[in-house]
């Protein structure tokens, strides 16, 4: 869980932001952020994890492997359904759209085959 904590800290001083700024972008409290300080990590959950993923561009799977290091954690599909859903209502409608369409194109693609 360390490397977690550390990974974070390193996020705010690459990017220049305080907790607060970080907490802000991700939609929490700085109260949040500094709980992970705090408590080393214990008890962060998926979606935490996802909307950080989102704000630094970090893959949700490496962060999971550095807040379980030596365990390859893997999100139920009921989960994860769950949380992108929650993270898809909090955008606004023209986002919503602009995904809507990108989620077509996908599902038209062969590639997906």
């Amino acid at each position: 869980m360390k490397e977690f904590q550390d990974f974070l800290r390193r996020e705010l001083k690459t990017r220049g932001l305080t907790q607060e700024e970080l907490a802000k972008q991700m939609g929490y409290a700085q109260s949040s952020i500094s709980h992970v300080f705090e408590d080393g990590a214990k008890g962060v959950k998926t979606l935490f994890v996802l909307r950080l993923s989102v704000v630094t561009g970090v893959s949700a799977d490496v962060l999971l492997r550095l807040l379980h290091p030596g365990a390859a954690p893997e999100l139920e599909y009921d989960t994860l359904d769950s949380v992108l859903l929650e993270l898809i209502k909090q955008l606004p409608k023209e986002k919503r759209k602009e995904l809507e369409g990108i989620v077509r194109v996908m599902l038209s693609s062969d590639r997906l085959a």
